[in-house]
């Protein structure tokens, strides 16, 4: 199925099914986050990516009600994961894995019935693992090495039921996009 197609199902579903959510995120509510990333930013450079990015977050709703009932604050945490491969040659290059693992924090704002748009900050660590492979005496390792991290993010969660909704998400984490499925319980 090709991505167009894709999303085009899920748009219609989301139009036709019944159960709509009334509050997108209130106090107390929970949200799980599993994604999978469109664009990397290990390959930026063209690289194979070996396993494509994904990311899973959990958003607690702190305070709601704010700014006539429409707003909420919500923290959680971040983990995302993604490898590539760069190729020197055919037989010469190295693997990079990339793991970010961090906290978040939320302001949530309903425009309208059944989406939850929202905006933060996440602040963690990014794990950054280099592995050679071919002749590795000519293959830099300059490259490998982990980091605090911060940066910011906007997403949306279009629920189709009271508890399911897909989501997106642009900005700082383990991809520049990152599409999925939210779960609240």
């Amino acid at each position: 199925m090709n991505k167009k197609l894709f999303l085009t199902v899920i748009f219609s579903v989301c139009l036709i099914a019944g159960a709509f959510a009334q509050d997108a995120f209130q106090k107390g509510d929970k949200v799980i986050n599993l994604g999978v990333g469109l664009h990397s930013w290990l390959t930026i450079n063209h690289a194979d990516a070996s396993f494509p990015p994904i990311g899973a977050s959990l958003d607690y709703s702190l305070i709601s009600g704010l700014l006539d009932d429409h707003a909420a604050i919500g923290v959680g945490g971040y983990v995302g994961f993604a490898s590539s491969k760069w190729h020197y040659s055919e037989d010469l290059g190295y693997n990079l894995i990339d793991m970010v693992f961090g906290a978040r924090g939320t302001f949530h704002y309903q425009f309208v019935d059944r989406l939850d748009t929202y905006g933060g900050v996440l602040i963690g660590y990014d794990v950054v693992s280099k592995n050679n492979f071919g002749n590795g005496a000519i293959v830099d390792n300059t490259n490998s090495k982990s980091s605090a991290v911060y940066g910011t993010f906007i997403g949306g969660r279009f629920y189709f039921t009271e508890n399911i909704a897909v989501y997106a998400e642009l900005g700082y984490g383990i991809a520049a996009l990152e599409l999925g499925l939210s779960y609240k319980f």
